[in-house]
């Protein structure tokens, strides 16, 4: 039976960009399970007609741009969410509640 390989460290999902796991693959993957825990798991219920919204942060490097754009894409897409990107620039790459 083969190991299933671990991509979360301490800190998140680390490595190079475009090497996996730090892809646009992983991130649209992990963008889909992050929108259907705050659409369908949240504890919290979102008055009728409205939609959730999170909140995008990210850091400053090149690598975070192909990221971002993987996660808006599967938070949107994929469930509705309302997306806001942090004004502030963030140390790590970051996907919460608003």
């Amino acid at each position: 039976m083969t190991e299933k390989k671990k991509i979360f460290g301490t800190d998140g999902v680390r490595g190079v960009a475009n090497v996996e796991p730090v892809t646009a693959e992983t991130a649209l993957k992990l963008g889909r399970a992050a929108a259907y825990v705050f659409t369908q798991l949240n504890p919290r219920k979102t008055p009728a007609g409205a939609r959730p919204k999170i909140v995008l942060g990210k850091d400053t490097r090149l690598s975070g741009y192909m990221l971002e754009n993987a996660l808006v894409a599967a938070a949107y897409t994929g469930r509705g969410l309302h997306y806001t990107i942090a004004a502030r620039r963030c140390r790590h790459c970051s996907f919460g509640f608003a």
